[in-house]
């Protein structure tokens, strides 16, 4: 797997919490965000929890996150059909692989 690195915005709070919980899976931010988009990525259109974010509301900041060259191409298909920031993507799967409130 190529990886490259993009930046998006995501909230501080779940930032936070991301590199918590990556220190906790012994992985890094990245790897855990780049787990969560692939299996996002893998489930059927009608198998995908329902878009409930259009953009991060939230005080947050650019983060930099290495992403699977493949995983990222199809998110950026996706962002247009789901008519949405690559950011909200990420920020709402985060979320809810989190147990965050949307």
């Amino acid at each position: 797997m190529s990886k490259s690195q993009h930046k998006i915005v995501l909230s501080d709070e779940l930032w936070m919490l991301i590199n918590e919980r990556a220190v906790l899976e012994e992985t890094t931010a990245s790897g855990l965000c780049d787990y969560v988009i692939q299996h996002y990525l893998s489930l059927a259109p009608e198998e995908r929890p329902r878009i409930q974010l259009r953009q991060v509301h939230e005080h947050g900041g650019m983060r930099s996150l290495y992403i699977d060259k493949a995983s990222w191409a199809k998110l950026r298909a996706l962002k247009v059909q789901e008519k949405r920031p690559i950011s909200a993507i990420i920020e709402q799967q985060m979320r809810l692989y989190l147990g965050l409130a949307i």
